[in-house]
């Protein structure tokens, strides 16, 4: 197999055959796989860099390979194996997806900025008029007269209005948080 006689370093004639040379970084091993069987229906031998480290730690993948899955071929075949990923479209699919999701996530942050933003325009002024209105009930009722009275329920209904409004508000914008 190819991935032997480039690795194995025990053959005394090296010059035997080409040195590998990248041709392509993916995202995935599936991705990776799927370039490699193409190219090798083609009869351009190929194959994955570091694959056993690719299918025994696939949850530390951007560790393990930063700079994504690398997948090599002979020197001599790099032409033809670039030829046949761009005929094939592999690669154009792998980097859409990727733009795709960078779009998602932008789209996403833009989201929760203009919420933040509105909920912060309308949290302020609910805190505000919460305060005053305690205070208003709170002066009203230390002055113990029949209309004070009316003015302190008055004053602590809409105060509580104002802060049921507030923790409305914000288990809104909680949820919508942790939604996105």
């Amino acid at each position: 197999m190819f991935t032997e006689i480039m690795t194995n370093e025990s053959e005394p004639n090296l010059n035997n055959h080409d040195e590998p040379v990248i041709i392509a970084r993916v995202g995935s091993l599936a991705q990776a796989d799927v370039i490699c069987a193409v190219l090798r229906t083609n009869d351009i031998e190929t194959f994955i860099v570091n694959e056993n480290a690719c299918q025994n730690l696939p949850h530390l993948g951007l560790a393990v390979h930063p700079n994504g899955i690398q997948i090599a071929v002979r020197k001599s075949d790099q032409a033809e194996a670039q030829l046949c990923i761009y005929q094939h479209n592999l690669l154009d699919a792998e980097n859409e997806r990727a733009k795709s999701r960078e779009q998602n996530d932008a789209d996403r942050f833009a989201r929760i900025a203009g919420v933040s933003g509105i909920f912060a325009i309308l949290a302020s002024p609910l805190i505000f008029v919460t305060v005053w209105y305690f205070s208003r009930a709170i002066k009203a009722e230390r002055k113990h007269s029949p209309t004070d009275r009316v003015l302190f329920r008055r004053n602590m209904i809409l105060a509580k209005v104002c802060m049921a409004c507030g923790i409305i508000l914000l288990a809104g914008y909680l949820v919508f948080l942790f939604k996105h």
